[in-house]
């Protein structure tokens, strides 16, 4: 469910004032109770994690400058372990993308220098999804990612025991992220573009 986060005003031809609704983020549920939102970042690291990336443009820190790289294929790769009333849960992440535009000085066509780059979105990325699994854990209590559904595939006998449970194993649960992209196509294009974008 899409949280309506602004309105704004904007001018039309003739200069009368017209408003927009913007939609933004998700809405988390446990059970029938609303228990809090994700903003718009947020909400694409959820989708990362879920692997559920059509495209999406991510600006990333690199040599004193920043990159622009058009994500276009995301899958992610989840194990879930059980010992006793505790659960583990392993995250992998794998991204396809191309640079869009490069604001460091470097040529992004350089195989060295696409690994830097490859190196540096994992290292970026990691953080953001890493805190988005512990505001669900920790503040909503709800298994928004559908983890309890892993453990019901990969370990069936255990979810008999535990599924009644898992509202409280959950937020306890121990989870591993990591993150490997890959780019597929580089090329050269400095600030013309990457300008317009900014670190949040």
């Amino acid at each position: 469910i899409s949280e309506n986060q602004e309105s704004q005003a904007q001018s039309d031809k003739e200069g009368e004032s017209k408003k927009r609704i913007l939609y933004e983020g998700l809405a988390a549920f446990k059970g029938d109770k609303l228990v809090g939102f994700l903003d718009g970042s947020e909400t694409c690291a959820y989708n990362f994690i879920i692997g559920k990336i059509g495209m999406a443009f991510v600006t990333v820190p690199f040599d004193n400058a920043y990159v622009l790289c058009e994500v276009t294929d995301v899958s992610s790769d989840i194990k879930t372990k059980i010992d006793g009333e505790t659960a583990s849960i392993d995250i992998k992440i794998s991204a396809k993308m191309r640079v869009i535009a490069c604001g460091a000085n470097v040529n992004p066509s350089n195989h060295e220098v696409m690994k830097q780059i490859e190196t540096a979105f994992n290292q970026h990325q990691l953080p953001y999804f890493a805190a988005v699994v512990r505001k669900t854990q920790k503040v909503f209590g709800s298994d928004i990612f559908g983890f309890g559904k892993k453990v019901h595939e990969q370990n069936p006998e255990d979810w008999k025991r535990m599924k009644e449970k898992w509202d409280q194993i959950f937020p306890a649960a121990a989870v591993t992220l990591s993150v490997e992209s890959h780019i597929y196509q580089s090329g050269e294009t400095k600030d013309s573009i990457l300008s317009e974008f900014t670190e949040d």
